[in-house]
């Protein structure tokens, strides 16, 4: 049972960002996406409302050094890189289209994918030659569309039964050597899913689905230590045909490991991949709430790969950035041992927010990037400001309260006489954080 969110010896707790963008606009853009470009280590790319496509030189936020506009009402809703070819990046669009950027051209875009449905793509995800966009329902359906850019003159195949509701969350999985090809997505209607991408037909592509019960906004592969996989037997696995005897029994669909879940409701789920049995079936992410050093994490901002690599854990590690209503942001990892009985939360990195340092965030962080290189971490809010954290010493840190136990609150008690509640609340209307523009 998890009872204290636990600030780690050498928690990161910067004074002050390293560097700052401050947009002068009247109307403050907020960032919704930060990529960093593989094929340009030199820059940050930022993904905002208005709609647009910004480009920093990394080493100078100052001002953007390109600016890709967007057609109106065509916004941006995923980026990732892609390293194939001459493309660079890829965002998903509400327009019905997936667009490829050339580094190298002035172009808006250098190219337009379509697929058959024509619905606005919500989600996203690449690998290799493979790029997989997820769409908004449209009629009875909502579709994963894959491309194989070596010919991306239409989708290679169309997966129309895996979701129910707008699909928002893809990624595929990371062991590329093992597991080629396969996918994990997540929807609005609770399902999560495997699929097989390396095979047409969709009855025989996905793997396993699992249902959480709640809206999902992010899925992904969580890092394991120990932890492996004890299948369960059920009903269905029994009297199956040769086909399907093969492909239960095909390594690459197999031994996947576990997946985390984010849901809109922010709760966090972890589940192994291979049946999508949970191993912890729903966590409360708000529930960490601190009173020395004071923290509330109102809200999830990003999770898993877009974060900096934690050291490893026992048994699984889910990392995951949450910020509060006011600017400030928290690293912070749910790590599940072995057995899965035992879990822990843990803070390994705090972010000021304005309240107490005047250059940091005075809105809502909504997107975050980590640059391994430099051991720097981007994050983009809802003030029209991108910040670079510095993770390497090299900004004064704040080091007093890193050996802390954070003890959590007993919801059903009263607060002790002369104890404090935790961050002070503010009265009268609270803004509510909306997850998507």
């Amino acid at each position: 049972m998890t009872d204290t969110l636990r600030a780690v010896d050498g928690c990161v707790t910067p004074t002050r960002p390293l560097d700052r963008f401050a947009s002068s606009d009247a109307r403050k853009p907020y960032f919704t996406h930060l990529l960093m470009p593989s094929v340009s280590p030199a820059h940050l790319l930022a993904v905002c409302d208005s709609p647009a496509l910004l480009l920093f030189d990394k080493g100078r936020l100052g001002a953007p050094v390109r600016t890709i506009s967007v057609p109106a009402d065509q916004n941006i809703t995923g980026i990732t890189n892609v390293d194939f070819a001459s493309t660079a990046w890829a965002g998903s669009s509400l327009g019905g289209y997936v667009a490829l950027w050339d580094a190298r051209s002035a172009h808006a875009d250098a190219a337009r994918l379509v697929g058959p449905s024509g619905a606005p793509y919500l989600s996203l995800a690449a690998t290799g030659p493979l790029l997989a966009a997820g769409t908004e329902l449209k009629g009875a359906d909502a579709v994963i569309d894959l491309w194989d850019l070596r010919n991306p003159s239409a989708p290679v195949c169309t997966y129309s039964e895996v979701h129910s509701d707008d699909i928002m969350t893809l990624t595929f999985h990371p062991d590329t050597p093992r597991h080629p090809g396969v996918l994990l997505s997540g929807g609005m209607d609770g399902l999560v899913s495997t699929i097989d991408t390396t095979i047409a037909a969709e009855e025989d592509a996905v793997i396993s689905v699992g249902n959480t019960d709640s809206s999902l906004a992010r899925v992904g592969f969580a890092q394991r230590g120990a932890y492996a996989y004890t299948p369960r037997t059920e009903a269905t696995d029994v009297g199956m045909d040769e086909k399907d005897t093969v492909l239960s029994n095909d390594p690459r669909r197999t031994h996947l490991g576990p997946i985390y879940a984010v849901s809109n409701m922010q709760t966090l789920g972890v589940w192994d991949a291979d049946k999508l049995d949970p191993i912890v079936a729903e966590v409360p992410v708000r529930t960490p709430t601190s009173y020395s050093p004071p923290w509330v994490s109102d809200y999830v901002v990003d999770a898993g790969s877009t974060l900096p690599m934690l050291p490893p854990a026992s048994g699984v590690r889910v990392p995951l950035m949450t910020g509060d209503q006011d600017g400030g942001a928290a690293l912070l990892s749910f790590d599940v041992e072995v057995a899965g009985t035992q879990t822990e939360w843990a803070m390994h990195a705090r972010l000021p927010s304005a309240q107490t340092c005047a250059t940091a965030h005075s809105d809502i962080v909504r997107s975050v990037a980590w640059d391994a290189g430099t051991q720097r971490l981007y994050t983009g809010g809802e003030d029209g400001c991108i910040l670079a954290w510095a993770f390497d010493g090299s900004v004064p840190q704040d080091t007093a309260s890193t050996s802390n136990a954070i003890p959590l609150p007993n919801p059903g008690a009263a607060p002790s006489a002369g104890a404090s509640t935790g961050r002070a609340r503010p009265t009268g209307p609270k803004k509510r954080f909306a997850p998507y523009p």
